[in-house]
């Protein structure tokens, strides 16, 4: 296991947020080009309930 530097850590937490917070305008955005219906096929694909059933 590498051991990471309390700033090294801290920085890489703050990026981290960052990204998620720039991922919300980001989304805002595209939200308002994309068809809503094609919005919510690529949510289901993307998260695996596209309607078939796995066994």
């Amino acid at each position: 296991m590498k051991h990471t530097g309390f700033a090294a850590a801290h920085v890489g937490m703050l990026l981290w947020a960052l990204l998620i917070a720039a991922s919300f305008s980001a989304a805002a955005q595209v939200s308002q080009a994309i068809d809503p219906i094609l919005l919510t096929g690529l949510r289901r694909y993307f998260t695996g309930r596209g309607g078939v059933s796995r066994r």
